[in-house]
């Protein structure tokens, strides 16, 4: 699968996702505190998260370019005292599906260009819904394997 691909299937699973739902979509397994992407979604919001550099080994690391893309492509970078969150974006919901896939195409644009990842090939996925007990949620339109 391709980055326009995974777009297309992040774009409409995330306008599919109940409220309380939790969904962390990471790099392959193999490797460790390896990049990630994830959403939550709230009764008028959904808050939508890219990993930040604090949290990744050095050579995993967005570069000073790369961290510009990431802001240019809409995220924030974490309020002054909180230094060690994520960029993260908030969507009023309920919204279009043109805002759905701005922000699917957000995440691709901060995973491939601002951390220079070629593809989303090994990737895979957890979702739960804390308001039904954390209950697993099968994503089967994001085209990625759930991890158990």
């Amino acid at each position: 699968m391709d980055w326009d691909e995974f777009s297309a299937k992040l774009t409409v699973t995330l306008a599919d996702l109940p409220a309380g739902a939790l969904v962390v979509i990471s790099e392959a397994e193999e490797v460790e505190d390896g990049h990630y992407t994830q959403f939550a979604q709230g009764d008028d919001h959904l808050l939508a998260y890219v990993v930040a550099n604090c949290f990744l080994a050095s050579h995993l690391q967005a570069s000073q370019e790369g961290e510009h893309i990431i802001s240019q492509a809409g995220w924030h970078e974490s309020p002054p005292g909180h230094p060690a969150d994520n960029w993260w974006y908030q969507l009023q919901w309920p919204a279009s599906s043109a805002q759905y896939r701005e922000l699917a195409d957000m995440a691709i644009v901060a995973l491939r260009d601002g951390y220079g990842i070629s593809n989303p090939d090994g990737w895979w996925y957890r979702a739960w819904n804390e308001r039904t007990g954390n209950e697993a949620i099968e994503l089967p339109r994001l085209g990625l394997p759930r991890k158990l």
